[in-house]
């Protein structure tokens, strides 16, 4: 399978089965794909919450970075030529997700996670 994010390609048979049980543990099959989007969905909401935060001025600071963009771009194999054209894109959703309501639910991400995607 290939993947990509704004034209950059990766290949669902460089990703180590390892680092699949590492990242998903208690499922025995997930597509490359579904895992990258809940990494970038779950870094969207993160964001939500610690902008959440610092608006209700519980001072969160960001010194909570969970290394997630650094994750998702091993794991699509970005090319050191394109890491900037990458995390452009992926900072675009960051600020774009805290337009979103917070709430419970995934849904009103999915469709930027997947433009992002």
């Amino acid at each position: 399978m290939i993947f990509a994010l704004r034209g950059l390609a990766c290949s669902s048979n460089s990703i180590p089965q390892a680092m699949y049980q590492f990242l998903y543990p208690l499922a025995t099959e997930i597509k490359l794909e579904d895992l990258v989007i809940k990494l970038i969905l779950q870094d969207l909401k993160h964001n939500q919450l610690i902008y959440g935060l610092d608006k209700l001025k519980m001072d969160a600071g960001y010194f909570h970075f969970l290394g997630i963009l650094d994750l998702v771009q091993r794991l699509m194999d970005v090319p050191e030529e394109r890491m900037d054209e990458f995390g452009e894109t992926y900072m675009d959703a960051m600020h774009r997700s805290l337009e979103f309501p917070i709430s419970r639910s995934e849904e009103e991400l999915r469709g930027l996670v997947v433009e992002c995607y």
